[in-house]
């Protein structure tokens, strides 16, 4: 299924010639688009919330699935094409317009609510609505192009499956609202669209996956990531307004230290070594091998870390809404569960990350799994307090193997990749989170 490499300079050209392509890193238009994607990320902790159930999670993990799916096509167009040149603004415009409706209409993505327009099929329909923009531009840029009809074909096929399955699923409850097993098909046709649409990113060749700019596209995974664990600190700040906003305690205070500190460990864990080595490690591979590595370890192993930190974004809700005797019924199996299952989901995805790109399995990522997995069953029988401190402590865990134990192998690691970092960082990491930090505040 795969075309030549030469097949994908052709679609380049042809890309260029009509949107006047020129290489440089991450625009700001691309980091507006970003803002609007976690946005629509974030929400899914809101559906999740109001349907606070095995079911309630398994929707939000396929929302936050098709989202990514959908993400990872605008960050392929944006490494093909600058999309702050010629008519590509008003497209990202009207892509950020479409994702802002996904984003609002999140919490109805499954169930309408009364006296307004129906939800589901609102957000079906927008949703497809902007996975059409990468496609109609690669689309318009290629169909004269000599062998690239294959490739238009191809690009479309996922859709294609997808998008009718997506909008069945929308209109179920609309046409047999009275039928019981109707929420359950719709599920099930959610779901089938979402593989779907996966497989068809598997599916894509290499030759069809090529990348002009491995900086460019390491950048924006790593933003999105940065970008995804802010929302995650937004999230500690606002989780009192589930309770109605009640006086600020001592409680409260430690327990918003503490899921910070275990947001602080995994930027830690991520933007430590394993950005700059994935990078490097992209770097060095011929094309071929680039493009399978690119859209493995980034378009696919990302998506369980930004999953994690949505799960963790919504334990970390239903923590901090807990910690006062009033509310303290909130606090149960579930909520710990979710809280803890998103930091291991996190550093599972990392695990299989560092694997992917640098050929490394990281010995302080494994301790803090199985650190996190050894202690859920005693954080189950704590208050709200003491769960979050286990969970900052069994997280600690990573930075301080790597500071210890592990010292010699992690300055090693540090050497590995000093020429890379001091190339490709302008803004370091932690100045970007203590602007995401003070996003927060603001």
């Amino acid at each position: 299924m795969a075309t030549s490499a030469s097949g994908f300079e052709r679609l380049r050209a042809a890309v260029s010639r009509r949107i006047r392509f020129a290489p440089g890193g991450v625009t700001r238009l691309e980091l507006f688009l970003d803002l609007v994607f976690v946005y629509a990320f974030i929400n899914v902790t809101d559906l999740m919330s109001a349907n606070f159930h095995p079911v309630g999670l398994v929707r939000g993990l396929l929302v936050v699935a098709l989202l990514w799916r959908c993400w990872v096509s605008y960050a392929w167009l944006g490494n093909l094409a600058r999309l702050d040149r010629g008519i590509m603004p008003l497209i990202v415009f009207g892509a950020a317009a479409c994702i802002f409706v996904v984003g609002v209409t999140i919490p109805e993505a499954f169930a309408d609510r009364p006296h307004g327009l129906p939800g589901p099929l609102v957000f079906a329909i927008a949703f497809v609505l902007v996975r059409l923009g990468p496609l109609l531009v690669a689309s318009v840029a290629v169909w004269n192009s000599d062998g690239r009809r294959p490739f238009v074909r191809r690009a479309w096929t996922p859709l294609l499956a997808s998008a009718p399955l997506l909008l069945a699923s929308a209109s179920l409850p609309l046409l047999l609202p009275a039928w019981a097993p109707a929420h359950l098909v719709q599920l099930v046709l959610f779901a089938a669209a979402t593989g779907a649409d996966f497989l068809g990113l598997v599916a894509l060749g290499t030759g069809d996956w090529q990348l002009t700019s491995v900086g460019h596209w390491a950048q924006r995974h790593s933003l999105i990531v940065l970008i995804a664990l802010g929302e995650t600190i937004i999230s500690i700040g606002t989780s009192r307004g589930l309770v109605g906003d009640p006086p600020i305690t001592w409680s409260v205070i430690v327990g918003s230290a503490l899921g910070f500190v275990v947001v602080v460990v995994l930027w830690w864990s991520y933007f430590d070594i394993a950005r700059f080595a994935a990078e490097q490690s992209l770097q060095r591979l011929p094309n071929a091998a680039k493009a399978l590595l690119g859209r493995d370890a980034y378009a696919l192993l990302h998506l369980p870390m930004v999953g994690g930190l949505i799960l963790l974004a919504l334990g970390l809700k239903h923590a901090l809404s807990s910690t006062e005797v009033s509310t303290a019924d909130r606090w149960d199996t579930g909520s710990v569960l979710v809280l803890y299952g998103g930091a291991v989901l996190y550093l599972l995805g990392l695990l299989a990350f560092e694997k992917r790109a640098i050929n490394l399995v990281g010995r302080s990522v494994v301790l803090g799994i199985v650190l996190l997995v050894a202690v859920t069953p005693v954080a189950l029988g704590m208050p709200t307090l003491g769960s979050l401190a286990i969970l900052a402590a069994g997280a600690g865990a990573v930075v301080v193997a790597d500071r210890t134990v592990f010292h010699g192998r992690h300055r090693r690691l540090h050497g590995d990749i000093s020429a890379t970092v001091g190339r490709v960082v302008a803004v370091r990491p932690n100045e970007l989170f203590l602007g995401a930090i003070v996003k927060t505040c603001g």
